[in-house]
């Protein structure tokens, strides 16, 4: 199902829109609430951090900044000091024509799995194989910027520190071979780089100590790795500027442009780059780099234009200083100080991490959030519903950054139909079930006939909408928004339970985490992963249909939930655990794996 323009324009909404968020959440405390000793931001700052003593070679150990839609990696040696860029809007948004359910009906998958038929079972595998998609939407990267500083110098006293309190990369080094003296800050590079808060403009400044003049020109390279699956890239240059064009599948494109501020630039074209040969005049030197999507600007080219426009007026200093004064206000919301600088040190790193990915009226950031390098990324760094799309959020509620889920919200709402539709398709049954894996268009994605039926996605976000209510006291939202999902939720799990001959619901099949799941034995009743979930859905959709005075759908919710035995606790490798049931207790034996994963109601002894 291809999106209308409608669909495209909610999805791909611009930064300076609230989402469907009111301008002012509830749970969001300001400056004036707070009875802080202590400046959160300074005491951040002289804590944690994220610091390196020698350069970083490999992208994923980059010093990540971000604005909640704009990301960047900072990293390598300062003769090829590399900037990654990636967009959370940035998509190979090639549609699937269907989603990767199993060839067979849900009546056939239940049939082999009750029988434990793995011959069956790989027969339907190898059947599903040959009907599904293999086109999927892939998150893309933007592209690289790379400056060559002293390049003919050996470096000394490297140092690279990436502060949470301001979001900022800052780098010095000393180059040896340009020493005329000493060794002091006269003769110290410092290199300064922040993804700006509130603009989609990347901002970097070299400068080089009193006594270290600039002796030869810096070199300038801007451009994107070709992509076998799409055109190969224009690059162009016009006077100090230089960009590159990407054309995307379905008519999108998108622009990455620097500019290069502090010194005469001449620029070449060659192949998939555009370089420049920069004179630095005295004092630093200066780059702005901004990305532009097709989704977000109908001129993307005369966009980017307009952002390094807008920087340029700005200046260095100004940018800066209103990008702390955004970190600085976040800072402020919340801090906490414990005896463990670890769990401390993961609490803020957490914060500034979901900060530089997530933002209002912004995209959701899948599996690599905004700080894509790789043409063809990971699990093609799309949405997994199955922890990663939760755990991100997990922390907000009690943080006081309620207003960061927005995207989050905003994406499963707006494929809340086609769910609903899938789910009659295949199930043939009422409400929504929510894919395991998806791309923006929420079509499930997954291989393997397990995987790609699995039921516990839609419960376990749903409980985000209901948390955003319980923190923000929000009614709008839980009508709105909260309930419509909840509800779809709990109606799918009412139609997904059976009975059994002594009148007894249960699930099935339900799946272990990802453990056994190319084999039938993979399969079965009540898994202690759903069964949870399924019970935890049936309790907020009925709490909020309570607190909304609406007749409930779902009538038999009260029996479900004293017929289904509930697991309440947390179990060890071969521990021994009882599970009330309506019939008594069954006793089960948590085998040699470890404790998040699944225990199958059906693993019993006597």
């Amino acid at each position: 199902m291809n999106p209308t323009p409608t669909q495209a324009q909610r999805r791909w909404s611009r930064a300076s829109e609230r989402g469907i968020l009111p301008a002012a959440v509830d749970q969001v405390l300001t400056d004036r609430w707070n009875r802080f000793v202590v400046d959160p931001g300074a005491y951040l700052d002289e804590h944690h951090c994220l610091a390196y003593a020698e350069p970083q070679a490999h992208w994923a150990n980059g010093c990540p900044l971000g604005n909640g839609d704009l990301g960047a990696l900072a990293y390598g040696p300062p003769e090829a000091t590399t900037f990654s860029f990636g967009k959370t809007d940035l998509w190979d948004d090639t549609p699937m024509t269907k989603p990767n359910f199993p060839a067979g009906s849900l009546d056939e998958l239940r049939e082999i799995c009750a029988a434990q038929d793995n011959v069956r079972f790989r027969e339907l595998q190898e059947r599903t194989k040959e009907v599904t998609t293999r086109a999927v939407a892939t998150a893309k990267p933007g592209g690289l910027l790379r400056l060559e500083l002293f390049p003919s110098s050996l470096v000394s006293r490297f140092r690279q520190r990436l502060s949470f309190a301001h979001a900022e990369v800052e780098q010095t080094w000393h180059p040896i071979g340009e020493r005329r003296r000493g060794g002091g800050p006269e003769q110290t590079v410092t290199l300064t780089a922040f993804v700006h808060a509130a603009k989609n403009v990347f901002a970097c400044r070299v400068e080089p100590g009193r006594d270290l003049p600039w002796r030869n020109p810096v070199a300038v390279s801007l451009g994107r790795p070709v992509d076998a699956d799409m055109p190969t890239p224009a690059c162009q240059a016009e006077g100090s500027r230089l960009w590159v064009r990407q054309d995307l599948p379905r008519g999108a494109h998108f622009v990455l442009m620097a500019a290069v501020v502090g010194g005469g630039c001449e620029t070449t074209v060659l192949g998939d780059r555009v370089h420049g040969s920069v004179r630095p005049t005295e004092g630093g030197l200066t780059v702005y780099v901004t990305l532009v999507t097709s989704l977000e600007s109908d001129d993307p080219l005369a966009e980017a234009r307009r952002n390094l426009d807008d920087a340029e007026a700005a200046g260095f200093a100004t940018l800066r200083e209103t990008h702390r004064a955004w970190w600085h206000g976040y800072w402020r919301r919340g801090c906490v100080c414990t005896p463990w600088p670890e769990v401390e040190r993961a609490w803020y790193q957490a914060l500034y991490q979901q900060a530089c990915c997530c933002r209002p009226g912004r995209m959701s950031p899948g599996l690599q959030s905004n700080l894509i390098k790789e043409n063809y990324p990971a699990w093609n760094a799309d949405f997994h519903n199955n922890i990663n799309m939760q755990i991100l959020y997990w922390g907000q509620y009690t943080a006081n950054r309620l207003e960061l889920a927005e995207p989050f919200y905003r994406l499963f709402n707006d494929i809340l139909p086609r769910c609903k539709q899938d789910t009659a398709d295949y199930f043939g049954m009422r409400g929504a079930r929510y894919p395991i894996s998806m791309g923006p268009d929420g079509v499930e994605t997954a291989p393997g006939i397990l995987l790609s039926t699995w039921i516990g996605a839609g419960g376990w976000l749903a409980e985000h909408f209901w948390w955003h209510y319980q923190y923000s006291g929000d009614r709008d939202f839980l009508e709105r928004y909260a309930y419509p999902l909840l509800k779809e939720a709990a109606l799918f799990y009412e139609d997904y339970l059976q009975e059994d001959d002594d009148g007894e619901l249960y699930l099935f099949p339900t799946i272990q985490m990802e453990i056994a799941i190319g084999s039938v034995t993979g399969a079965g009743r009540n898994s202690a992963w759903d069964l949870p979930v399924v019970i935890r859905t049936f309790q907020m959709a009925l709490a909020a249909a309570t607190e909304l005075d609406d007749t409930v759908p779902f009538c038999t919710v009260e029996e479900q939930m004293k017929l289904v035995p509930i697991i309440d606790r947390i179990v060890v490798p071969g521990e021994v655990i009882a599970l009330p049931t309506n019939k008594g207790q069954v006793y089960l034996i948590s085998k040699e794996i470890p404790w998040f994963t699944n225990i199958p109601v059906e693993t019993v002894c006597g």
